[in-house]
């Protein structure tokens, strides 16, 4: 998955957490059976799709900056990302108000 994206092997571990999750997240989970109600799927997104954030800055600076998606948070309704651009700052953001383009990928 980090080969196809273009991104660095230092983010192995994302890959392996977002695995998964999606492993846990199979139609054929034990608590779906249980519990008979579904799961839902309209939260899923594609591994190392570029996003944009809106981010408060001034007039004349971008107001979307682009990050690549790399994975969930258990219990937190937000996406994982990681910034492309690395000018100071935390290179990791998790953010809930992202726009997906899932036909690109990040670096490539």
């Amino acid at each position: 998955m980090l080969l196809g994206v273009g991104l660095p092997k230092s983010l192995w571990g994302e890959v392996v957490t977002n695995e998964a999750y999606l492993i846990n997240k199979c139609p054929l989970t034990r608590m779906e059976v249980w519990s008979g109600k579904p799961t839902y799927y309209s939260t899923l997104k594609v591994f190392g799709a570029l996003t944009y954030v809106h981010i408060k800055q001034d007039n004349l600076d971008a107001r979307a900056v682009k990050f690549v998606f790399i994975g969930y948070l258990e219990g937190v309704k937000g996406y994982k990302l990681w910034k492309l651009e690395s000018r100071g700052g935390s290179r990791v953001m998790i953010n809930m108000g992202v726009t997906f383009n899932e036909t690109c990928m990040g670096m490539k």
